[in-house]
This record gives C-alpha cells, sequence and structure tokens, in this order.
C-alpha cells in the first residue's frame, strides 16, 4: 500500500531578523502540517476538496483558496468571535477530514532555535538538565520581551551574552517578590548565569528546516507506513524545505505548485487555522508583566452556542483523535502556546455550551486550572529524559531497536547472555527492562548489535544505569565487565 503526503508551512520566517521580530504579524512558532492518504483514494478525496472550494469560489486569491480568506481579527475570541461566513467557511473545511487522512503537525519556536546556538556544546549531565534551563529562558524571552536581549540578537552580537546575564539578574531580583511562584524560575536563571561565562556569539539566524521532517518520520513509523511520496509547496530555487525533507531520510520527495496539488492547498488552511488560532490565544493570555500577575482567558472566549462549540469539537478531533499517536504533533522544547491551544479544546470538549453560559464568569478561572495542569505535566516530561520512541511492533512479538538489534517485548524469550569461564566483557550500547522488570543489554558483538537478557539479579544495577540516564548522564556507549561468582553476578562499567 502506498500513501501520498502533502506538506505546507506558515509563520515562516526564512531569515530571522530584528525587523521580523519587530513586524505586527510576527508570530513567535513556525508551524507546519502535513495531510495524506492512501493514494488510492486521492481521486475521490480530490472532488469532494473541489466541491468545498467552488462552495466558496467568491473568497479564492489568485485562483486558490487559502487560510488568507480568513484574517487574524476573526480568532480575536477564537471561534465566538468569528462571522456566520467564516465560521460556515472552517466547518465545511473540517468536515472533509474522516479517519482516513493522517494528519501531522509541528511547532517550533523561534527564539529557541536562536538558543540552541548558544547552548549547542552543553549536554544534559547529572549537575545542569539543558532542556529545562532552555525551556525557561526561551519562555523569559517569550513572555518579557527583553527588548536589550532582542536588540543584541541581531544588531549587537557580541553583547548578547552580556545583556542575557543582565536580564537575568533583574528577573531573579524582580522574582524574589514572590518567590512561592518564582522559585523554580530563578532557580533556572540562576543555573544559566553559571554557563554563561563559556557562551558563544550566534553566528547566524538562517531558519533550520529539519525538525518537522525528524518528527513526521517518527509519526511514520508509529502508523507502519514505509512506503510514501511528500509533495511540498514551491518554493525559491534554493529549496531549502526539500532538501530538509531529503536529508532527513524522506527521499522520495518532490515540490508542485499549490494550484495544481489540493493537497497542499489542504494543509495550507489547516495550518492557516492552527497558527491564527494559537496566535490569538497566545497574545490573550499574556500581559506586560510588570506586575506578577495570574492572567484569566477572556469571558468572551467562552460565549459559545452549541455550533460554535461543535466546530470546537470537530478540530479537537482532527487535531487529537484521529489517527491518534505520541508523533501526531511534534513540538520544539518550548511548547507552551501549542499546549495551551490543546487544553482550550480538550476544555471546551468537556464541558456543554449551556454548562459555560451558566458559568461564564467562572471560565477562565476553569480553564487556567486545566491548562496550568497541562503544562506541569509537560514540564515534568522535560525532566524526563528517557525519550519515548515510536516501535514498529513484528507479529506484535518483537522489534529492531535503533541499533537494529531484535528486542522481544517478552524479555524472557530474549537469549541470554552466556559467560565462559566466569567473566566476560563486553561493549554495551544500551541497557533497560520490560515491562516485568527483566533486564536486557544491547552489545556489539562481531560487528552487529545484539540485545541479550541477562539476570534479574542485574536489575539494581540496570535500574541505577536508567536512573542516571534519567538525570541526563548517559553512560553507554561503554566496556563492561560480567562476571558471575557461583550463582552471584556481578557488572563493573571499565
Amino acid at each position: 500500500m502506498a500513501y501520498k503526503f502533502y506538506y505546507d508551512e506558515t509563520e515562516h520566517s526564512r531569515n530571522i531578523t530584528q525587523g521580523t521580530l519587530e513586524n505586527s504579524n510576527y508570530y513567535e512558532n513556525f508551524i507546519t502540517v502535513i495531510v495524506g492518504w492512501d493514494e488510492k483514494k486521492e481521486q475521490e478525496l480530490e472532488k469532494r476538496y473541489l466541491e468545498f472550494e467552488n462552495k466558496y469560489e467568491e473568497r479564492k486569491h489568485k485562483g486558490e483558496l487559502k487560510s488568507s480568506a480568513i484574517k487574524l481579527g476573526q480568532f480575536k475570541n477564537g471561534f465566538a468571535s468569528m462571522s456566520q461566513e467564516n465560521l460556515e467557511l472552517v466547518s465545511d473545511f473540517l468536515d472533509l477530514f474522516d479517519d482516513d487522512i493522517y494528519v501531522y503537525f509541528s511547532v517550533q519556536s523561534k527564539v529557541e532555535y536562536i538558543l540552541l546556538q548558544l547552548l549547542t556544546q552543553y549536554r544534559n549531565n547529572l549537575m545542569v538538565d539543558i532542556d529545562a534551563m532552555r525551556y525557561s529562558l526561551v519562555k523569559a524571552i517569550h513572555v518579557y520581551h527583553p527588548e536589550n536581549v532582542i536588540d543584541a540578537m541581531y544588531n549587537r552580537p557580541g553583547e548578547l551574552i552580556d545583556e542575557i546575564r543582565s536580564f537575568l539578574k533583574n528577573r531573579i531580583e524582580a522574582n524574589k517578590k514572590n518567590l512561592a511562584l518564582k522559585q523554580r524560575e530563578n532557580e533556572a536563571f540562576m543555573q544559566a548565569l553559571i554557563i554563561l561565562d563559556d557562551l558563544s556569539a550566534v553566528s547566524t539566524f538562517e531558519w533550520d528546516y529539519h525538525m518537522p521532517f525528524d518528527g513526521f518520520d517518527r509519526f511514520l513509523t508509529e502508523q507502519s507506513i514505509d512506503h510514501y511520496s511528500l509533495i511540498i509547496d514551491r518554493e525559491g530555487s534554493e529549496q531549502k524545505t526539500l532538501k530538509a525533507a531529503i536529508d532527513m531520510g524522506h527521499i522520495n520527495s518532490y515540490e508542485q505548485d499549490s494550484k495544481v496539488a489540493f493537497g497542499i492547498r489542504m494543509a495550507d488552511m489547516l495550518a492557516g487555522i492552527i497558527a491564527k488560532f494559537m496566535k490569538s490565544l497566545s497574545v490573550a493570555l499574556t500581559s506586560d508583566y510588570k506586575e506578577l500577575q495570574k492572567v484569566l482567558l477572556d469571558k468572551n472566549w467562552f460565549r459559545l452556542d452549541d455550533n460554535k462549540r461543535c466546530i470546537y469539537r470537530k478540530l479537537h478531533h482532527v487535531l487529537s483523535e484521529i489517527n491518534d499517536s505520541w508523533y501526531k504533533s511534534f513540538a520544539s522544547t518550548y511548547a507552551d502556546d501549542l499546549i495551551s491551544f490543546i487544553s482550550l479544546l480538550e476544555h471546551i470538549d468537556n464541558v456543554s455550551a449551556e454548562e459555560m453560559q451558566k458559568s461564564l464568569e467562572m471560565q477562565g478561572e476553569y480553564f487556567n486550572g486545566f491548562v496550568c495542569d497541562a503544562l506541569q505535566q509537560y514540564y515534568s516530561r522535560i525532566h524526563n529524559k528517557l525519550k519515548t520512541e515510536p516501535i514498529k511492533l513484528i507479529n506484535n512479538e518483537y522489534f529492531f531497536n535503533k541499533w537494529g538489534a531484535k528486542v522481544y517485548v517478552d524479555a524472557r524469550k530474549q537469549p541470554g547472555l552466556e559467560i565462559e569461564n566466569g567473566m566476560r566483557e563486553c561493549d554495551v550500547v544500551n541497557a533497560g527492562m520490560d515491562a516485568n522488570g527483566v533486564p536486557t543489554i544491547t552489545i556489539k558483538e562481531d560487528d552487529k548489535y545484539v540485545c541479550y537478557g541477562i539476570p534479574v539479579q542485574l536489575k539494581d544495577w540496570v535500574g541505577t544505569i536508567m536512573a542516571l540516564k534519567n538525570r541526563g548522564q548517559d553512560m553507554f556507549p561503554a566496556r563492561v565487565r560480567f562476571t558471575k561468582n557461583a550463582n552471584k553476578w556481578y557488572a563493573d562499567l571499565l
């Protein structure tokens, strides 16, 4: 079975400059959408999509119906502020999606991309969680919008480190007024100050397009899709997006004009709806932060009748329920806007329009509690370094790990590590446990990788290795000596 996927993007800043950031239309996140289906269904889906477009013929621009047909101001209070004609357009568009259509989208912070260049030499370790620190720095720049830091990013790169240091010191002092709320932020800022002396100036701000295709590759693995083509909206002669897709292993990728590829127009429309919704929500949840205060979503966001709530339900279904998987959405470390957006869809999906109107004055508080829980859970996951990776099960029994070793879901079926003369040294690349706590190791053996089961006696040793990895200290690859003395097993890192 072969599939066709279509890619488009929005809020792209191909070269990030100070002018980019100061533009009134600027949005912090770069958003991509990929939609796809079994190629046998293409003709039927195209017919349905063209019927949809023809219904809104008068909304087309240069012969295409694109997301620009709905202006940003229409999303001021989400669907509650949208005109009836735009609500109908969005509703009809979302009705095109059924369970046979695959939807993947990514959200990438532009400021985080810049900070990644600063922190590129650093890795998580037992002392510093670089992921958490980067998240805090991006959030701080996004929330407080320090003008001197932003100006230095683009006009005075040699002074950027000093400006970040000055900004952090000022925020640490300001946060002392409410340490109950800002203790964690201050801890992250103080860690950042410790390593600032070693940082180098950023050399380039040219955008990197690889991340969305990394997430898409993981999404395809989860969906067990091997045979597919990826069609990308045609751009300039440099073809940076296409080259990034091919670099990430999507070799059967090519460009096409959106005028002849309805799938690209479909991806464009969905990307535009996501971006404008997220941007409006971000503005609504942001204050000037001169004083520490709780920001609640205005009650006007919740003035919803059954029809408007139904459209929320449709959008939630498309973005969170159709072909649901871990990598259906893919984000950079700073993902607050995405989490707030999905949380709003979930919150509204769980409350009837009638209930919402009865408690309209409290809906901002209810949503605040809901989204704060979601953000807290996400922040906890940032600290978890035992990354979840999609696997392709074979016969519901085993899979091949990233090194190509065969791993059984039930580790008791794994061949056991053999030891001759009471001792064996191995080049170990990974250690883990199955759902029942049975320990395994993956070793390099005769130029190939093999996964072996090891005695339950070594469960605590594997557990310690995993705990260290969870704190950012990966002990592998390493040479390990396994020793068997009578019925006792020992493992020592060499």
